[in-house]
């Protein structure tokens, strides 16, 4: 069974290879680490956090809280509904700086990594809360 992580790290490599489609047909994937044009395996979830200056997702939860997002991340931690969240409010939360950083990293537009962050971050930051604590 695959984690929302997973699923986070899917969608950010998907938005890789758009951003940098094969040059060649599509060969057989790998299942797990998707790899893009430059033939390096697409950072994972947790590799972009740690680039980008989060080292952690309990870091960046704390930067989020910090960043005006407190309510949000109470509901996603706790155990009742999560609110959801936008992308410029995610970029308000974050920074440019750190946005910019996981665009770098990845060639993902900043703001298709905000929205992906704003489709798939409450999920996965409940998940790894399960019992109202990270």
């Amino acid at each position: 069974m695959s984690s929302i992580f997973d699923t986070l790290s899917g969608a950010l490599s998907e938005a890789m290879r758009q951003q940098n489609p094969p040059a060649q047909p599509p060969q057989m994937r790998q299942p797990e680490r998707e790899q893009v044009q430059t033939g390096r395996p697409a950072p994972s979830f947790s590799d972009i956090l740690t680039s980008s200056g989060f080292g952690s997702l309990a870091v960046l939860v704390q930067h989020l809280s910090n960043g005006g997002l407190d309510q949000h991340v109470k509901s996603w931690v706790g155990t009742g509904e999560n609110l959801p969240v936008t992308s410029d409010q995610l970029r308000g939360a974050l920074g440019d700086q750190p946005v910019q950083k996981m665009g770098q990293q990845t060639g993902i537009p900043a703001e298709r990594i905000l929205q992906i962050l704003a489709q798939y971050l409450p999920a996965a930051i409940d998940q790894a809360s399960p019992n109202g604590k990270l």
